[in-house]
This record gives C-alpha cells, structure tokens and sequence, in this order.
C-alpha cells in the first residue's frame, strides 16, 4: 500500500518519499541505526592537501593561456560547502532529525529553497545567489564563494546593472501564469522563469489590512487589487503584463564573480572524486532556470564526461608523478559563443566536449549565474564524503580584454 518515489528540486537533487495508500506523500523517515556524523579520514586529508596546490598550479596555467588570448581574470574564488549532512525542506524543516548542528555555521551557504537529497551527499555552490524564500544574505543577491582574487580592470567597479522582468501567461490556453526575469530588453528573452506558485504567487495575499491576487484573464496578466485582507472587496485590476526595467548596483565581488557578461568565461576546476574513490556520483553545472526541466538544454557536466579536460592545461615540465595527479583532475567550461578557451596545439573543437557555450538568446548579459557541485555515496552506506575530505573546486570568470 506504500509506494516510493523521488521527486526532484529547484536545484537538481532528488529526495525520496513514502506515498501511503490514502495519496499523502511525507518524508522517507531516517534509518538511525545507519546515520552515524562524518569525519575525516587520514587519507582524505591527504588527498584535499595535496590536490588543493594542484588545483591551483592548473588554475594558474589557464589563468597564463587566458592572458596570452586576450582575457583578464576578473574574479578567482573557491566553492563553498552547501552541506555536508542531513536534509531540509522548506519551510518544514527536519533537519532536526538527521543533523549535527542548526543553524549551520558560517562557513556554509543554506539557502532556504534548496531541496537536500539523501543524507549522503556533500554540495558545493558559487557564483551569484538570491534567496529569495530564506534569509541569507536578507533575501538581497549575493556572491557565494570564497574569494581569492578579483580584477576590476575590464569590467569596471561600482557597475549599474540593468535588466528586465515581468509576469506572462503561458500554457494551451494562455491560463498559467508566470514571472520572468534576468530578461533582455522588451522580456523576450529571459534566463528565468517561474511559475506563480514556485515563487509564492498564487492565491490571496494579505498585506495590512488589504489583499492582492495574481491570475491571467484571456491571456493577459493581472493583479487584483482588494479593500479587505480576504480577496474579496475588489477595488481595482491592473495590468500586469507589462515588461519593467530592474536597475542595481551589485557590490564588486558579486559583479566580478557571480555574472556572465558579454565575453565571458566561467571555469570550475576540481578534483575527480570518482577517480579517488571519495564519491560514487560527481557532477557540475550551471543552471539556466528558464530551461532547466528541458533535458536537451542542460549544461551539466558528468565527471565522466570530463576525462581528459586537464589534459591541455598541464605544465609542460610536470614530473611523471605528477601527470598521475593531474589526470586525477578536469576543467569545466562555460563561455559566450567563441569564447571556450583551448590552450597550445588542443584545438578548440579538441576542448569543445567540455565547454557549454550559453546564447545571449538563452541567457542575456548581464546574466546572474550559480554553480552547483554534488558529491554522492550509495545511499546505503549512511554517510559520505566530509567536506574537508576534499579540496574545494576553484572557479574563475574571465572577461575579454575589448581592443
């Protein structure tokens, strides 16, 4: 009478559920004689100090190729541990029941909308991030990751960032209602879009002693405006179909670490926790939320579709012991159309498998994007990597130097 299904989240991971025989979906329960806290083994600690400088020796070489064609490194950082035990589900939380410590501490990013998967798996995040349903950061964008260096030379600092957004009705007969953003001019194109009740849209809102509700009418988007707290005295419908223009004013870390500009590159360096035995699942990517649920569109990496990514990035007079350790590690890309790096005699369509490249028409500049990494053990084993059993994934914006 009891069916398990999974059902993924705003972020990609998927997280089990019970369906009792009476339709209602609740929470796999924990198996506690299982859990048990993570610690560090001394050979992960060996492994996250050894491929930390390896890491950075790669980071380094496409920072020197990157120079050599033109391009600026305009933010270097690391990825932050998103978690690395127990789950949440928002705004019911559980992680009571399956973690060490609530609230995390600072040293991870929790954003509220998150999803978390099964107890044994660690996350890592980076790029730029609003929480919109939690109170990171106090619900304003912010940049996600450690930084370690930032150049403003191309980019500019103090940068006014302007977009557009709007609600739109989408569907067979244009009934669902939809708000859209990081758009381009006139909201043609726009790298998100979510449905009324993802972002808390649907039904009647209070606010004070009126009320306000959301809907499509043939087609065209409007608000309802209401005298009483209930949806019920109406005073006045306003069209909301119209495409409005966001400016702000980004801090600079974010600005140079968390958008894809024009000429834009984002590279994510990391260690193959398959290869060393520290995971059983490893994957990049970087979401575009417009296209997200689209199979075809997305732009995730496999760490077995990385084999050989660092190949062209190691320096020429690595140690035979040392080329075993770089091969242990890839090179992710996402660029602007013609802007995947390839380094000596790789040719571009050599490096091509491993660079996404990202259409204004998909995403259009500035675009705010976030990096997510998972690390997976079998779910059987109740544990899986600790965060410090690996080193933190490097990643770099680079940007066109214009001639």
């Amino acid at each position: 009478a009891t069916k398990r299904f999974i059902q993924g989240s705003v972020l990609g991971s998927q997280r089990a559920l019970l369906v009792r025989a009476n339709g209602e979906k609740v929470s796999q329960p924990m198996n506690q004689t299982n859990w048990r806290p993570r610690v560090v083994a001394p050979n992960e600690t060996d492994i996250n100090a050894t491929y930390s400088a390896v890491l950075d020796t790669i980071v380094e070489s496409i920072n020197q190729t990157a120079q050599e064609q033109g391009y600026v490194m305009s933010y270097f950082g690391e990825l932050l541990p998103a978690m690395d035990f127990g789950y949440v589900e928002y705004p019911i939380s559980d992680v009571e029941e399956c973690c060490l410590q609530y609230p995390h501490a600072e040293s991870y990013f929790w954003n509220g909308v998150i999803h978390y998967s099964t107890r044994d798996c660690l996350y890592e995040a980076g790029g730029g991030y609003t929480d919109g349903f939690g109170d990171w950061n106090d619900g304003e964008p912010g940049l996600v990751g450690t930084t370690r260096a930032m150049n403003m030379e191309v980019i500019g600092e103090n940068a006014t960032v302007e977009t557009y957004q709007g609600f739109s009705c989408y569907g067979e007969d244009a009934d669902e209602l939809y708000f859209s953003w990081q758009c381009a001019e006139g909201c043609s194109n726009c790298a998100a879009n979510y449905s009324a009740s993802q972002i808390g849209l649907s039904g009647c809102t209070a606010q004070d002693s009126h009320s306000y509700q959301f809907s499509c009418d043939n087609g065209s988007a409007i608000m309802n405006y209401y005298a009483d707290a209930q949806c019920q005295d109406l005073v006045t419908v306003i069209n909301e179909k119209s495409c409005d223009s966001v400016a702000s004013n980004p801090p600079d870390d974010l600005w140079a670490g968390g958008y894809m500009r024009e000429s834009s590159v984002v590279v994510v360096v990391g260690a193959m926790s398959l290869q060393l035995n520290a995971s059983a699942l490893h994957d990049v990517y970087l979401p575009v939320y417009s296209n997200y649920n689209d199979a075809d569109a997305e732009l995730d990496f496999k760490e077995t579709e990385l084999q050989g990514s660092s190949s062209p990035w190691i320096p020429s007079n690595a140690t035979e012991e040392e080329l075993g350790l770089f091969e242990n590690v890839f090179v992710a890309q996402w660029a602007r159309p013609g802007h995947c790096l390839a380094n000596g005699d790789a040719a571009a369509d050599d490096q091509s498998g491993f660079c996404y490249e990202i259409d204004e028409a998909v995403a259009p500049s500035p675009f705010m994007y976030n990096l997510i990494v998972r690390h997976y053990l079998d779910p059987n084993t109740g544990t899986g990597p600790h965060k410090d059993a690996l080193p933190r994934h490097r990643f770099l914006v680079l940007d066109k130097v214009e001639v």
